[in-house]
């Protein structure tokens, strides 16, 4: 729960290419952008989500762990959110619809 990043759906990338595929012709934007959903989440919110998405019990299974607590080979930092600053100066970035995108995925 104390573990923060910023789930982005291939639909949400779908929606900002359709939204700025002539700007990638027209405008000189050379550089490195950061794409990502613009909403943080702990990935136990993210979890939550989904679980209410797909569970019909009423009771749920999802449990709180401390980032300190959570086992993986993988380094990873507490937050890892990336800018999209630049990104949202020279491109339209769509809004935020993760629930939804969710939904879709799943179903």
């Amino acid at each position: 729960y104390d573990f923060f990043s910023c789930p982005t759906t291939v639909i949400f990338i779908n929606k900002f290419l359709q939204n700025n595929m002539n700007s990638f012709f027209t405008k000189n934007n050379i550089g490195i952008y950061h794409l990502v959903n613009p909403v943080s989440l702990s990935f136990y919110q993210l979890a939550k989500i989904i679980e209410k998405i797909v569970s019909k019990k009423r009771t749920s299974i999802i449990n709180k762990i401390k980032y300190n607590d959570y086992c993986s080979i993988a380094k990873r930092p507490k937050i890892s959110k990336l800018s999209i600053k630049k990104t949202t100066k020279y491109f339209n970035v769509p809004k935020n619809y993760l629930i939804s995108d969710i939904n879709k995925l799943i179903k």
